[in-house]
């Protein structure tokens, strides 16, 4: 009985070093937004607060996906080997895809997607989108990129010994 619970301990230990990856990969995509904006032009009025309210919002909307997705990790942990893993590596991977999406739409439209939604219809907003975003494989690059680094980041994170000490101790 003993040896189950340190092998589901090594598998929590596993779900919270993908959840650190999830959140690098969310602050890189945070870089990337930030430098588009000053690339482009547009002005950042407080840089030091821009960055410390995405880590904040980052941080807390992993918190919020490391305590959805835990229970289902948990449960499937306890029957296969490396499934659950896996599992949560796809689940994690569609989420940088959508952040990376949202991150694009906004700095294309220059509106969050909620106020869109609540003004106007699903063509409106197809034909802004479509009309203000030249599609290029420098476009489609970027929507790799992202997804690449979080698995990248995976498996650089996995290999570390400093975070598997400090998740240790959590």
């Amino acid at each position: 009985m003993k040896y189950k619970k340190i092998n589901i301990n090594k598998k929590i230990r596993k779900y919270i070093l993908t959840c650190f990856s999830l959140l690098l990969t969310f602050c890189l995509i945070s870089l990337f937004e930030m430098c588009s904006t000053l690339f482009s032009g547009k002005e950042i009025p407080s840089i030091i607060e821009f960055i410390g309210f995405k880590f904040l919002n980052h941080f807390l909307t992993i918190l919020f996906i490391f305590l959805i997705f835990l229970p289902i990790y948990y449960l499937l942990a306890k029957k296969k080997k490396k499934l659950p893993l896996r599992v949560i590596k796809i689940i994690f991977t569609i989420l940088v895809i959508i952040e990376f999406s949202l991150t694009k739409y906004s700095l294309t439209t220059l509106l969050n997607l909620g106020a869109d939604l609540l003004g106007y219809s699903f063509d409106d907003i197809y034909l802004t989108v479509t009309a203000s975003e030249s599609t290029s494989v420098f476009y489609f690059i970027t929507f790799l990129i992202f997804p690449i680094l979080f698995l990248v980041s995976c498996f650089f994170l996995k290999k570390t010994t400093f975070l598997n000490i400090l998740v240790e101790f959590l």
